[in-house]
């Protein structure tokens, strides 16, 4: 019902034979690769897909084709926001990835502030493989990001978890990456330059994380760009790419 009418041949829950050359090795907070697990029957229905940064772009653009008819009362629910932040009396485990306004179906809302449009995003991570997809529906632009260990930056503190401050440092960046991008897509003649803003910001977020391996896709506009950094695996020179099979954790 989802992934075959978007065309997403490479998604599933159990990566083909001819995939696993090309699969995204996940590694530790120890620096020590991971096993690629199999995903098991009870946690399906919340997480665990392969998938690759072809078919998730084209996730991504089905979510910013307002225009389109087809699909619409779907992205409408999608899209809706249905529990509001203000009046709970205790929000916990939901603004790791960007302060948390609201939950839609799944969905981190982000009500717009300053120059940030309205954001959906989530994050999740699975046997070392840490993805973050956000979306700003009003703009026609979606980044997502997935890197194969957790990054290590200089934003920690003796206030924070060690860990916890690594893992959110890439949401916290790709929220920022979205929303200057997502103000320059106002105007079409800015499109041709999505690659190179993919390219240039995928680069210093590789070097910025120092992670084995980074890939980040966007949409905007329609067009799509998609740059990967480092390699696929320990046991391999190649970078990732397109086509490189990466474990979505939620």
């Amino acid at each position: 019902r989802i992934l075959i009418p978007l065309g997403m041949k490479s998604t599933s829950f159990k990566p083909r034979a001819d995939q696993r050359e090309n699969l995204f090795q996940g590694h530790g907070f120890d620096g020590k690769p991971l096993p690629d697990v199999p995903t098991p029957t009870m946690i399906q229905g919340s997480g665990g897909l392969y998938s690759t940064a072809n078919d998730i772009l084209r996730w991504m653009a089905w979510h910013l084709d307002r225009a389109s008819a087809k699909g619409a009362e779907v992205r409408l629910l999608d899209h809706a926001a249905y529990v509001q932040r203000d009046g709970l009396k205790t929000v916990y485990g939901l603004d790791e990835s960007g302060h948390m306004d609201a939950m839609g179906l799944g969905w981190i809302v982000m009500m717009p502030e300053g120059n940030r449009p309205l954001i959906l995003q989530k994050a999740g991570g699975l046997q070392g493989v840490f993805s973050y997809v956000a979306f700003a529906p009003t703009r026609g632009i979606a980044v997502f990001i997935t890197i194969s260990g957790p990054p290590t930056t200089s934003t920690e503190s003796p206030e924070m978890n060690p860990t916890l401050a690594r893992v959110i440092a890439l949401p916290l960046t790709a929220l920022s990456l979205l929303s200057v991008t997502g103000i320059a897509s106002s105007a079409r003649a800015a499109d041709k330059m999505l690659q190179e803003a993919v390219d240039f910001n995928g680069a210093i977020m590789f070097l910025k994380f120092k992670v084995p391996g980074l890939v980040i896709g966007a949409v905007r506009n329609g067009e799509v760009a998609v740059a990967g950094f480092g390699r696929i695996s320990d046991t391999s020179k190649a970078a990732p790419n397109a086509d490189t099979v990466m474990r979505i954790g939620s």
